[in-house]
């Protein structure tokens, strides 16, 4: 492999073993501060250079993908990611998972895009979730994946280059629920964190949410403040 030069190239040479290293190897070993390390590795996921795999929640492993510094775009369809990743997730997850974020609202029709959503989140259980991510290994070709809080410039980053998906550890069993097939988090969890996080998105998809027939009992205990509609 062509390194690059100064510190990116280091690291790149550190990792060109092919096996797999922590952000606190990484550090130790090149002689680099850990938050360096850390930036670097998550330039190399979201550019597809690197694969990762946890430990545990929050503790990952790196290994070199691919020699190429080329930007190589994903091939799969959002179907195709979604198809793959569903039967990855029943596989390794067993059940204990759902999807959240943009593709839980493209799924309960709350989502006014006429594209397709190429945003996939999805919550495991913390037991699961190491095996999970390894799992999702097979989603290399055709999707990018991300772990959960890598943050939104990497994530628009590998949007650029195909379908991604964010892959976390707050899986929570009463919030589990099933859309067209596929376990999603139920639709009054879902408005609930919408309410906390963004209330001007929240008022539009109440409403949409109460035409589809919410459970406005189960809501009103999530949010206790919410308007009378």
């Amino acid at each position: 492999m062509k390194m690059l030069p100064g510190v990116q190239g280091k690291i790149l040479d550190y990792l060109s073993d092919e096996e797999w290293h922590s952000a606190s190897d990484v550090s130790r070993d090149v002689g680099v501060s850990p938050s360096t390390a850390n930036k670097y590795l998550k330039e190399y996921l979201s550019t597809g250079l690197l694969i990762w795999k946890a430990v545990r929640p929050r503790r990952y492993l790196y290994k070199l993908a691919r020699h190429s510094f080329r930007e190589i775009p994903k091939k799969g369809s959002t179907r195709e990611v979604r198809d793959k990743l569903v039967e990855a997730l029943e596989s390794a997850a067993k059940g204990r998972h759902y999807f959240d974020g943009v593709f839980a609202k493209y799924l309960y029709g709350l989502l006014d895009w006429y594209a397709d959503v190429s945003l996939l989140q999805v919550e495991v259980a913390k037991s699961v979730f190491p095996r999970t991510s390894e799992a999702l290994h097979s989603l290399f070709d055709c999707a990018s994946v991300l772990p959960k809080g890598i943050g939104w410039g990497h994530i628009n980053k590998a949007l650029k280059r195909g379908p991604v998906v964010i892959l976390g550890s707050d899986y929570d069993p009463k919030r589990a629920s099933v859309e067209n097939g596929i376990r999603v988090v139920k639709l009054e969890y879902f408005l609930a964190d919408e309410f906390h996080e963004n209330r001007r998105e929240f008022a539009e998809l109440y409403e949409r949410a109460r035409m589809r027939g919410v459970d406005e009992e189960k809501l009103h205990e999530l949010i206790p403040a919410l308007p009378e509609g």
